[in-house]
Order: C-alpha cells, then structure tokens, then sequence
C-alpha cells in the first residue's frame, strides 16, 4: 500500500482497526454461534424447551421469576438482544422486567472472557 502514497495511519487504521476486529468476530464469535443456534433450534423443534421451563417453574418462583425466564435466560447465552426480546413472551409485566433485568446480567458469547 505504501507503493501507492497511502500514508501509515490509514494503513495502521485499515488493518489495526477494522481487518483485527472483524478476524477477532470471525475467530471468536462465530464458532459458539454456530454450534449453540442450532442446538437451540432443535431443542425447540422438538418440543423440549416449554418442558424446560414448566420443569424450572417452581425453582424459579423462589427467585420470585417464572419459568419462561429460563428460556430467555437460554436466548441469552447466545446473544443478550435476542434475549431481552424474547422476555415478550414473559405474561406478568414485573416478572418481564426482572427477566429483561437479570438477562442483561447473562454472559454472551461477546462477553466471554478469553
């Protein structure tokens, strides 16, 4: 690049700044993705997950949340957003609001520590 007059900060911004980055989402990202999206997909297909939550009811209520939550909470582990989104499906308005709360809280696969 340097052959075409381009100056080192735009060189260093291009592969510093965006070329790292987006091999970093690449490398890191993608892999959990790939295998939790679709373990999730089949969970759901095959009708697993509404036993998932009925089984969690109860040791959720002791946290003073409902069962839905821990499919949210499942959402999550993939991706806060698609958690907090999926809270929709959560009746009370005070249990969603501790379901969007605590899915916040939730470790995602960008926030993993590595």
């Amino acid at each position: 690049m340097r052959e075409f007059g381009i100056s080192p900060i735009i060189i260093s911004l291009l592969i510093d700044g965006m070329l790292k980055v987006l091999l970093w989402v690449v490398a890191v990202m993608l892999p959990p993705m790939a295998i939790f999206f679709p373990l999730f997909a089949i969970l759901e297909d095959w009708g697993i997950l509404p036993r998932f939550a009925f089984n969690l009811d109860r040791p959720f209520e002791k946290c003073n949340a409902c069962g839905k939550q821990a499919l949210t909470t499942c959402m999550g582990l993939g991706c806060n957003a698609v958690g907090v989104t999926g809270a929709r499906i959560i009746d009370s308005p005070r249990e969603r609001s501790i379901a969007i709360i605590t899915n916040s809280l939730t470790p995602c696969n960008g926030r993993f520590p590595f």
